[in-house]
């Protein structure tokens, strides 16, 4: 925990490799406003604040995780809530064939 708010404000993502929610250099706006930070808060996403011209690492993204701080908005690239919905669904399907052998 810290005693202000670290990263505050908006904020573009853009993802560093292929991930649960889009393809490699695919964007989407997001902001974040947090007291607390950690030592490892990923590094598949790059943040730039435009406002302030600065960027950092972001978000621990895989085929099956998200993790970070930072909030989308996804009206910004609403591909990124399909692709989440596509993988679910995929997830669930492979699920339901296991049980089935």
């Amino acid at each position: 925990m810290t005693t202000s708010l670290k990263r505050f404000g908006y904020i573009t993502l853009t993802a560093q490799k292929d991930n649960i929610l889009g393809k490699k250099g695919e964007s989407i706006n997001a902001h974040e406003f947090h007291y607390s930070d950690s030592d490892n808060n990923g590094d598949d996403f790059l943040a730039v604040k435009a406002s302030k011209n600065t960027s950092w690492p972001a978000i621990h993204a895989t085929d099956t995780l998200y993790a970070g701080y930072p909030h989308m908005h996804l009206w910004g690239n609403i591909g990124f809530a399909r692709n989440f919905i596509r993988r679910c669904l995929d997830r669930a399907a492979k699920k339901g064939e296991g049980e089935r052998a």
